[in-house]
């Protein structure tokens, strides 16, 4: 969990920290207000995206959109700023004509992983013997309390989830796949496009033209029921 890391920061450390991530650090004189306020509006949007996704992370949102200023408390903690600050830059960078490197791009995805599972909150729980035959408990299991429940230990793969599905045309991309199972392999089944390579978790292609693609992204897991288990996902380019 993130709550116990300390939160000291203000939005106007985040804002310098998006410009130096696009080259253009504080003594840059021609940073403009606008260009400030819109650094801050687009983290508005990025971590309510995330908070509608799960991943709270105690922002100090304004009462309105797009009224944060840069000398309110952020609220989020110390340790996810970096991460925060560079998928902000990310969306701030096609504005003034700037791309992130193939690096950065990977902490980003490292980043973002590492707060979604910090965040996560996964019920761990057993149907109780009152569920309906056919599934939960079985009565045998009352007169063989000795009895091993190995279904307990059964994995089932689920569909997983791009975490930004829209891309600006003839601009590279980048986007984190979650939802995968812990030490699944993720392999891009089909591609009629051919323009999209995966990284593990990360999801990439340069200069997309505008569109829509569809891929195949397959879960590779052995011990898995359902493995390999294959997802269509859609990227649209605008």
């Amino acid at each position: 969990m993130l709550n116990p890391y300390p939160s000291t920061a203000t939005k106007a450390q985040l804002i310098d920290m998006v410009f130096e991530e696009l080259g253009r650090a504080g003594y840059d004189f021609d940073r403009t207000p606008n260009e400030e306020l819109s650094v801050l509006r687009k983290t508005d949007a990025l971590l309510a995206q995330w908070q509608a996704q799960g991943c709270a992370l105690n922002y100090n949102f304004p009462s309105t959109f797009g009224q944060s200023l840069p000398t309110e408390y952020i609220g989020i903690p110390d340790a996810a700023m970096d991460t925060v600050a560079l998928w902000v830059a990310f969306r701030a960078a096609p504005g003034i004509g700037k791309t992130l490197s193939a690096e950065t791009r990977k902490a980003m995805a490292d980043g973002k992983a590492f707060l979604f599972a910090e965040t996560s909150s996964i019920p761990n729980m057993k149907l109780p013997k009152t569920t309906a035959t056919g599934s939960g408990w079985k009565p045998w299991n009352i007169w063989f309390p000795f009895e091993t429940d190995t279904w307990a230990d059964t994995v089932i793969l689920a569909d997983i989830v791009l975490a930004d599905p829209a891309a600006k045309a003839t601009l590279d991309f980048a986007t984190t796949v979650g939802n995968a199972h812990q030490g699944a392999q993720l392999t891009i089944a089909s591609d009629a496009s051919g323009r999209f390579t995966l990284q593990g978790t990360l999801l990439e292609a340069a200069a997309l033209p505008a569109g829509t693609y569809t891929m195949t992204i397959r879960q590779t897991l052995p011990g898995a029921t359902n493995s390999p288990y294959d997802t269509v996902a859609t990227v649209t380019a605008s």
